[in-house]
């Protein structure tokens, strides 16, 4: 399976409905946001917008756009997403193996948080727990 990919995230979302240990780490967890990643291999932005709802993905938006994407220098619309989650695609990988935490990727300058940091920090450690759930899936990378 390709990191990055709408199948990837698809079957994040899938897995999202009966992994135990997501159900666990994040009781409750209710949000919607974005995660923006920039400079994927083939030369695109992607864009994915999430919804969970107690610990289950029930929205799905996944979109690709030519490098340089406008969305880079577009607001996240705070009124229909907690915030937009930006990085590099090198640290999504980091990320998913493991080899960073969100909040050393944001330490490092790698990882950028658009919205409502106050709200997002309340949820920080089922953000966490969703990273650790895609971990899960194995992929190779480009």
């Amino acid at each position: 399976m390709k990191f990055n990919t709408k199948e990837f995230y698809e079957l994040v979302k899938e897995k999202s409905a009966t992994d135990i240990d997501f159900k666990a780490m994040a009781p409750g967890f209710t949000a919607r946001w974005q995660s923006f990643i920039r400079n994927c291999p083939g030369n695109v932005d992607r864009l994915v917008e999430w919804e969970v709802r107690n610990t289950v993905v029930t929205s799905l938006n996944f979109h690709e756009f030519p490098v340089p994407s406008e969305i880079r220098n577009q607001p996240v619309d705070e009124k229909k997403f907690l915030g937009r989650f930006s990085m590099e695609y090198p640290c999504s990988v980091k990320l998913h193996k493991q080899e960073v935490t969100a909040m050393m990727a944001i330490g490092m300058g790698d990882y950028d948080i658009d919205g409502d940091i106050t709200e997002v920090m309340k949820l920080i450690e089922a953000f966490d727990a969703f990273i650790d759930l895609q971990s899960t899936i194995p992929a190779e990378y480009d």
